[in-house]
C-alpha cells in the first residue's frame, strides 16, 4: 500500500439453510403500489459515512450507534414477516444510508427497474436523514393490505415500524429533495466501476 494504512476491512462469513427457499426474500422492489416501509429507527448520525467523506473529505467523527436488543428484534420482525409470506422485498441500510440502500432497491433486479415516492418527515438533519448510517435498519416492501399484520409484529417485538411511501413510476423521488429517472441511476449504479477504470 506504498506505506499508507489501508481502513480495517472485517470480513463475516455466514452460511445458513433456509427450511422453505420458496420464501427467500430479494432486496429490489417488486410490484408497482407495494408500500415501503421501513424497520427500525434513523438516527441523526454521520460519523464515520461515506457521505461525510465523500462530500466532505472528513474521515472522523462517533461511528453509529448499536442496540443489540434492538438490532434483534428488528431482525426477528422482518424474518417473522418472510415466514408469513407478506415481505415482497427486504434491504438492510448500511454503507451510503437510507437514499443508497432505496436506490439499490430501484434499480438492483434482473427485471425493469421500479421507481418509488418517498415523504421524509422534517425530524433532523436532511443529510443525516437520507445518507446517515445508523444500524438497526430494514427498507421491506409490502402490499398495502398486509401492512395491519406487519404493524402487529413489529409491536409484539417492540420495533418502530414507518411507512416512507409506494412503489411506482419510473423516477425516483424523496420528496422534496431529490427527484431523478431510475434508468439514470441504473446506469450509474451498474457501470460505476468501469467509467471510475477508464
Amino acid at each position: 500500500t506504498d506505506g499508507v494504512p489501508i481502513y480495517p476491512t472485517p470480513v463475516v462469513g455466514m452460511v445458513g439453510l433456509l427450511p422453505k427457499v420458496e420464501r427467500h426474500v430479494t432486496p429490489w422492489f417488486k410490484s408497482s403500489g407495494d408500500l415501503v416501509v421501513l424497520l427500525g429507527r434513523n438516527r441523526e448520525e454521520l460519523g464515520g459515512s461515506e457521505y461525510l467523506k465523500l462530500a466532505h473529505g472528513l474521515v472522523r467523527g462517533t461511528p453509529p450507534w448499536i442496540d443489540l436488543r434492538l438490532e434483534r428484534a428488528v431482525q426477528q420482525c422482518c424474518l417473522k414477516a418472510i415466514e408469513r409470506g407478506m415481505i415482497r422485498s427486504a434491504h438492510d441500510i448500511s454503507e451510503g444510508g437510507l437514499a443508497v440502500a432505496l436506490v439499490e432497491c430501484c434499480v438492483g433486479g434482473p427485471e425493469k427497474s421500479l421507481g418509488v415516492k418517498i415523504d421524509l418527515p422534517e425530524t433532523m438533519r436532511q443529510d443525516a436523514r437520507l445518507f446517515g448510517e445508523s444500524q438497526s435498519r430494514i427498507i421491506v416492501s409490502i402490499k398495502e393490505n398486509d401492512l395491519n399484520r406487519l404493524e402487529t409484529i413489529a409491536e409484539k417485538e417492540g420495533v418502530p415500524i414507518q411507512v416512507l411511501g409506494e412503489v411506482g413510476g419510473s423516477r425516483f423521488i424523496i420528496q422534496p429533495l431529490i427527484q431523478l429517472a431510475v434508468d439514470e441511476l441504473k446506469s450509474v449504479w451498474s457501470d460505476g466501476l468501469e467509467r471510475r477504470l477508464q
